[in-house]
């Protein structure tokens, strides 16, 4: 009897650790079962996103290429108040005594790149008018003339009428020297 109580101590003894064993393994598995369908979940959700981040990274790709070409965009083309202010300006040191400019027109047909400048006004003499070609002349860049002039001829014999009509390229350039000239004060 007392063989077989210790038979049955030695039994429990070692069986106990095994049977916690197995309740701890089961409790495992249930752990881990639970965990994967955790992650399944997750997995479904991140495919499920995953095109969504996909295109908003594209969108915002899209959008920053799109501002880098606004900013390029606007770069290019100056404010037209801020060119009309630099042209005239930069006329007003160009006119001559005995010219005086009576109107000025400003013109955009066809875009940005066809803008034109005309000029309507009145001179002393038609060598003043000269003159202002003169100076209108450090516009041009090697022989071509970026302006055309019509004097027109009146029964007045002391004042002389002509138009000037500046082409872009002599715009260009007195909008270029004014931004030189800027430049030049700052430093």
């Amino acid at each position: 009897m007392m063989h077989k109580r210790q038979t049955i101590k030695l039994a429990f003894a070692a069986g106990l650790p095994l049977l916690l064993c197995a309740i701890w393994f089961a409790w495992l598995q249930v752990q881990i079962a639970q965990q994967q369908k955790r992650n399944q979940i997750l997995d479904t959700e991140i495919s499920r996103i995953d095109p969504l981040i996909r295109e908003i990274k594209d969108i915002e790709k899209w959008k920053s290429q799109l501002l880098t070409r606004m900013q390029t965009y606007s770069h290019l083309r100056p404010n037209k108040y801020s060119l009309i202010v630099t042209i005239l300006k930069e006329l007003s040191m160009r006119i001559p005594e005995g010219v005086s400019i009576k109107s000025v027109k400003y013109s955009t047909d066809g875009g940005f790149e066809e803008h034109e400048l005309l000029l309507e006004g009145e001179a002393v003499t038609v060598a003043a008018i000269s003159n202002f070609e003169q100076a209108l002349e450090t516009l041009s860049e090697g022989n071509s003339k970026n302006y055309s002039t019509i004097i027109e001829d009146i029964s007045d014999i002391t004042t002389k009428r002509f138009r000037i009509r500046l082409l872009h390229e002599a715009i260009n350039r007195l909008t270029r020297q004014e931004a030189d000239n800027t430049v030049e004060q700052e430093e």
